[in-house]
């Protein structure tokens, strides 16, 4: 043994102030599935740089939400209430943004395919 004091670490709560330090993207709810997809990578990377508790995860990401995901994000904490949808575990509110993202795409691409059949009526003939 060389008798030196060994070096401990205390894991503290994370700051806001250190999160927005490390300049997480923004997530509006119209980029699209790879657009979620490098906003939670980013999410989970920040969390890691800061050392971010799991009790802050979802408060602090949520605050990244604008647009569309902020007015999701706003009638889901209304209808559950503040507390419990801050207490929702990250990979829960991924699943949950993930799910409303796809059904919006589903949704798109449904009225993208009854435009062209009245677009292009002979293509659809063809189908």
């Amino acid at each position: 043994m060389s008798g030196g004091r060994r070096q401990t670490t205390t894991l503290r709560e994370c700051s806001y102030t250190e999160f927005l330090k490390c300049q997480p993207m923004n997530f509006h709810g119209t980029e699209g599935v790879v657009g979620l997809a490098r906003w939670a990578e980013k999410m989970e990377s920040v969390f890691q740089i800061i050392n971010c508790t799991v009790a802050c995860q979802v408060k602090f990401a949520s605050c990244t939400l604008q647009g569309s995901a902020l007015t999701w994000w706003n009638s889901h904490m209304r209808a559950v209430g503040q507390d419990v949808a801050y207490a929702m575990p990250w990979a829960a509110l991924k699943r949950m943004i993930t799910s409303l993202d796809l059904s919006n795409y589903n949704h798109r691409f449904q009225e993208l395919a009854l435009m062209c059949g009245r677009m292009f009526p002979e293509e659809a003939k063809k189908v």
